[in-house]
């Protein structure tokens, strides 16, 4: 269902959102949680987009500043991590 990519960023997102469902983060945050060998390989953005497709997490349009949107992760993104027993 997932590839490693999207594993890695949807663990990124959980652990800056401090696995809160009502908190949202910027990109910057979540690149800083993806390890350093891999933030160089994966395309953030488009990995998020396709996790907001599939429901894992959600956008939050807000102001110019980080682009104007900010993420967060949902309770079906922290039930999936469970499953994988990877939180």
């Amino acid at each position: 269902m997932l590839n490693e990519d999207e594993i890695a960023v949807l663990t990124a997102v959980y652990y800056a959102c401090h696995g809160s469902t009502k908190a949202n983060v910027s990109i910057h945050m979540i690149q800083k949680k993806i390890p350093k060998e891999a933030r160089y390989v994966i395309r953030t953005w488009k990995v998020l987009k396709r996790l907001e497709r599939k429901g894992l997490i959600w956008f939050h349009y807000g102001r110019r500043a980080n682009g104007g949107r900010t993420i967060g992760i949902t309770k079906e993104g922290i039930k999936l991590l469970k499953e994988k027993n990877l939180i």
